[in-house]
C-alpha cells in the first residue's frame, strides 16, 4: 500500500504517536534523556530536517543568481 513520505499520515512520522518508547541508557545517565524530550524527538529531528534543506534551498538560489550588473 502506497505511503506518502511527507505530510499528512506521512511515513516520516513513524514513531511519533507511539505509547511506549524506548530509551537510550547512554543519554538516560548523560541525563539528556528527559521523558518529554524522548516523547517529541522524532519531531524534532524532522523539523531539523526541514530547517536545513531549507538553508540549502537559499544557498543553491544565491549561487544561481548572476553575478555583477551586466
Amino acid at each position: 500500500e502506497w505511503v506518502p513520505k511527507w505530510g499528512y499520515k506521512g511515513r516520516n512520522k513513524d514513531g511519533e504517536g507511539d505509547w511506549i518508547v524506548e530509551i537510550d541508557e547512554k543519554k538516560e545517565k548523560e541525563g539528556k534523556g528527559t521523558e518529554l524530550g524522548v516523547r517529541s524527538e522524532g519531531r524534532r529531528d524532522r523539523k531539523e530536517k526541514v530547517r536545513r534543506n531549507e538553508r540549502r534551498q537559499r544557498a543553491n538560489e544565491r549561487k544561481e543568481r548572476p553575478k555583477g550588473g551586466g
